[in-house]
C-alpha cells in the first residue's frame, strides 16, 4: 500500500477559501504535478484522498493534514516538491510522510490547538472563568442552536499577551467527529462570564491537531 500522509499550511492569500474549493483545488494540482494518485474504481472514479478537519473559512493555519494513496512508491521530497510546484498561492505542503494500516487515521482526531488574538475593552479573567463547574453557553448542534456546557471540551486554555486592548491567547480545544469546540464559542463564553467584556477577532491560527492523548498528527 502507498499511502503518504500530507502536512500543509492555509496562508493569509488563502484565508477564504471553502473546504469543497479546496478539494477541488488540490485535486487539480495533483494532475498538474503529474503523481501517481490511486483513483477509485466505478462510473465515477475520484482520486483516494482524506482530508481531515475541514476549517471554517476566514482560519488560518500551520497544520492541515490529509492522507493520499498513489499506485506507485514515490519520494516524500519529491512529492513535496512535486505539488509545491503547481500549488495556488497561500497553500504550501511542508511536510509528507509513508503511511501504513498501523498508522491512526485521521478521522481520530480529537484535539485541535489554536491560537486566538482579539480587540476587546474590559477585563477578562481566564483563570476566574475556569474555575466555574460550568461553562454555558449558546452553540451549534446538529439540532439547532443549544445551551451546551464546553467546558469539558477545553483541554487546555491560556492568555498568551496582552497589550492595550489587544490579547492572544492559547487553546486546546475538543476537534472531530465525536465533540467539535470552535475558539469563537469559547470568545462568547468569556463575554458571558466576565463582567463588561466584548471582543472581536483579529484572527484565528490553527497551530496542531492531536489524537487521543495530546498525540501529535506528525
Amino acid at each position: 500500500m502507498n499511502r503518504y500522509r500530507l502536512m500543509y499550511r492555509k496562508k493569509e492569500e488563502a484565508r477564504y477559501i471553502s473546504h469543497l474549493d479546496f478539494v477541488r483545488t488540490i485535486t487539480r494540482t495533483l494532475r498538474r504535478a503529474n503523481l501517481p494518485v490511486k483513483y477509485s474504481q466505478g462510473f465515477n472514479p475520484h482520486m483516494i484522498m482524506t482530508v481531515a478537519l475541514p476549517i471554517s473559512v476566514g482560519v488560518l493555519s500551520n497544520c492541515e493534514y490529509m492522507d493520499i494513496e498513489f499506485d506507485a512508491p514515490a519520494d516524500c521530497e519529491e512529492i513535496k516538491s512535486a505539488i509545491n510546484g503547481c500549488i495556488p498561492p497561500g497553500l504550501e505542503i511542508v511536510k509528507v510522510e509513508r503511511i501504513d494500516e498501523n498508522s491512526i487515521p485521521l478521522n481520530k482526531i480529537m484535539y485541535a490547538k489554536y491560537r486566538v488574538s482579539v480587540e476587546h475593552t474590559g477585563e477578562c479573567d481566564v483563570e476566574s472563568i475556569l474555575k466555574n463547574d460550568k461553562l454555558e453557553v449558546d452553540k451549534k448542534t446538529k439540532k439547532g442552536i443549544t445551551l451546551t456546557d464546553i467546558k469539558p471540551m477545553i483541554s487546555s486554555l491560556c492568555l498568551i499577551s496582552e497589550n492595550g486592548g489587544n490579547a492572544e491567547y492559547e487553546m486546546v480545544l475538543a476537534a472531530g467527529n465525536i465533540r467539535n469546540l470552535k475558539p469563537e464559542t469559547v470568545i462568547s463564553a468569556f463575554c458571558k462570564y466576565s463582567d463588561n467584556y466584548d471582543a472581536k477577532f483579529i484572527s484565528i491560527v490553527r497551530e496542531a491537531m492531536y489524537f487521543d492523548g495530546l498525540v501529535p498528527v506528525m
